[in-house]
């Protein structure tokens, strides 16, 4: 897939977009803009696999598959019980480029309030993970992460808009 070709993810309002690319040097990495002002500048998407190359270091993008639908879940000991919230999704399926072409989806979700991504690794030989690659975050903004995540709701990296009304 040419860099042109790879869609862009939008929250519903359209005022976060998760940019996704290949690097010349076969590197995954994706970018947050918030209002049309940067958020995370290009940051590397990828396993640190062990014992293995980091899978996402040589990739290609095969195919992406967007779509949308709406989360409705219910909270315990919060403010807020009751969570009903729109979402954009796209789903990479990304494989190595190298002699081990190795596989792996990237879904992401982009919220009015933040965005999510996790990876879905197909069905292959056995593949255990350390660690998530860095974020390159820029100031002001914050970002969280939940390494024993069940759903989206666990997983989502959100920021508080009013850091994000500067």
């Amino acid at each position: 897939m040419r860099a042109a070709d790879v869609p862009i993810l939008s929250s519903p309002d359209n005022r976060i977009e998760m940019s996704f690319a290949v690097q010349a040097s076969g590197q995954l990495t994706y970018a947050v803009r918030f209002r049309g002002k940067p958020v995370l500048d290009a940051s590397k998407l990828g396993l640190d696999l062990e014992g293995a190359e980091v899978l996402g270091s040589e990739v290609t993008i095969a195919k992406a598959r967007s779509s949308s639908g709406t989360d409705d879940y219910t909270l315990t000991n919060t403010k807020v019980s009751k969570v009903h919230e729109d979402y954009s999704a796209l789903t990479l399926h990304v494989i190595e480029t190298g002699r081990a072409a190795r596989a792996m989806n990237v879904e992401a979700r982009a919220y009015n309030s933040g965005i999510a991504f996790r990876y879905l690794l197909p069905a292959q030989q056995a593949i255990s993970y350390e660690r998530l690659l860095p974020w390159a975050v820029n100031r002001p903004y914050r970002i969280s992460f939940s390494p024993r995540c069940q759903s989206y709701q666990d997983l989502l990296s959100t920021w508080n808009r009013r850091n994000c009304s500067r």
